[in-house]
């Protein structure tokens, strides 16, 4: 878990007086994201997107809409011949 405010700045007695609803507030977490936001950030931690460029994320984005696109549509394809072939 990471914070957005250091702490180490505050003396114990500032830090004591905190509720945790001040902790809360400056805690990030996946809780403050919505679905759409978390499922982003898994893919660009996940594919190591979060390092790249704007120009390589576009780039890299481009090549798996590309990729995806090809593997669906012969996939679909293929899918087609084969009902036509065993199922009707």
């Amino acid at each position: 878990m990471s914070y957005c405010f250091d702490f180490s700045l505050l003396d114990k007695e500032k830090l004591k007086s905190l509720t945790q609803t001040d902790l809360n507030n400056y805690r990030f977490d996946s809780m403050s994201m919505n679905w759409a936001q978390r499922k982003i950030y898994l893919y660009n931690v996940t594919f190591g997107l979060y390092m790249l460029d704007p120009w390589e994320r576009y780039l890299f984005n481009a090549l798996v809409v590309v990729l995806m696109w090809f593997i669906f549509y012969n996939g679909y394809r293929n899918l087609n011949e084969i009902g036509k072939r065993y199922v009707w």
